[in-house]
């Protein structure tokens, strides 16, 4: 059968909610509301079927971004299924960058990616514009990706910039209630 013999398919790809990261020295912006909507996200696609990709960051062994070390694990409060879930890992901002993630959502018929995660401005907005260069239909999570405070904006700026130049550009930005409910 061909890509066009199946109805179209969602993966959510859930970038780098690794504990480095989100259970750092300090709290990215929104935490436990980002998680909670990650988490439905998760159950949403789990019900109805889809893929679920978890991207982990990782660099050299060695390194404090070691593939095995604590901080590049996922932290233990995702609806993470070891058994169903896939698991890739990436060394660059991009999750297509030097890995397998365009042949995976290939051959899973995928068409469309939703997109979460950390860190806003590097993984997410890289990831968003190249799955759109890749011809995937791409929705953005507003209120599932998140980031800490830079020295020129604080977090919630940055993500709301980013949605903003994101939006109906490179991907359709959408709440996570209007993503579960628009499906």
């Amino acid at each position: 059968m061909d890509k066009q013999s199946f109805k179209s398919k969602s993966a959510l790809l859930v970038i780098d909610m690794q504990n480095g990261l989100f259970k750092g020295n300090v709290n990215p912006h929104k935490a436990q509301l980002i998680l909670s909507n990650i988490n439905r996200l998760i159950e949403h696609q789990r019900l109805n079927e889809m893929p679920i990709i978890f991207i982990r960051h990782v660099g050299e062994r060695g390194t404090p971004l070691d593939p095995e070390c604590l901080n590049t694990q996922l932290i233990d409060d995702l609806q993470f299924d070891p058994i169903k879930d896939l698991v890739i890992e990436k060394k660059y901002p991009s999750c297509f960058k030097n890995t397998f993630l365009k042949e995976l959502l290939n051959k899973l018929f995928v068409d469309e990616v939703l997109i979460t995660g950390m860190k806003t401005e590097y993984c997410i907005d890289t990831t968003v514009r190249i799955a759109s260069e890749y011809g995937y239909k791409v929705v953005l999570a507003s209120d599932a990706h998140t980031t800490f405070d830079s020295a020129i904006l604080n977090a919630g700026e940055m993500i709301s910039y980013h949605n903003q130049i994101l939006n109906n550009v490179f991907a359709k930005v959408q709440t996570s209630e209007e993503y579960i409910t628009l499906i």
